[in-house]
């Protein structure tokens, strides 16, 4: 019932700041852990668009592709260590 309403509210009104799935993600433990890695992200990203614009946006999304890239190769570097050596403990998460 609770689901429904925010959903009618979202979809009636522009202005209703609540989000659905927001509710449903929000107080989980994997969103208490990377929360302030998104709120950069996004405000890395309004940043961007607010001062340089949609062009120099489209520049940089290599760039920041590439550290998303970058930080799940270097995670499954370490579990092929891992499994080689036997080791256990090498953290995998991103943040």
């Amino acid at each position: 019932m609770q689901g429904q309403c925010y959903s009618f509210m979202r979809n009636r009104l522009l202005w209703w700041p609540i989000h659905p799935m927001g509710l449903a993600v929000g107080a989980t433990w994997p969103m208490q852990c990377v929360w302030f890695s998104i709120f950069i992200a996004w405000m890395i990203k309004a940043v961007i668009l607010k001062y340089g614009g949609i062009g120099i946006f489209r520049k940089l999304r290599p760039l920041f592709l590439g550290l998303i890239l970058g930080g799940f190769a270097t995670a499954g570097i370490w579990l092929i260590i891992d499994f080689f050596t036997g080791m256990v403990g090498n953290s995998l998460t991103l943040g």
